[in-house]
């Protein structure tokens, strides 16, 4: 449960708002990746470490398996949703 206490990033519970604006500051980040699966040059585990290994805050594999699968020009990635 969710309490009133000052949080760091890796202690703030999971979901709301401050996962959006974790994610939204790196945007730089996220937008480097994506330009680097579009490429088309990455196979499916150098795409999916290079969210893995280049973390970005507020981004779990059940969204950024998402971005994978909806920015790949190949149609073999998988959404793990749960």
């Amino acid at each position: 449960m969710y309490s009133s206490r000052s949080h760091t990033k890796a202690q703030v519970p999971q979901g709301g708002s401050s996962h959006v604006t974790g994610a939204w500051s790196d945007k730089e980040r996220i937008k480097s990746h994506l330009d680097q699966l579009r490429d088309g040059s990455l196979t499916r585990a150098q795409a999916y470490d290079l969210f893995l290994k280049g973390k970005v805050y507020g981004l779990g594999p059940a969204y950024w398996t998402k971005l994978l699968y909806f920015f790949s020009p190949t149609d073999d990635f998988y959404i793990m949703d749960q």
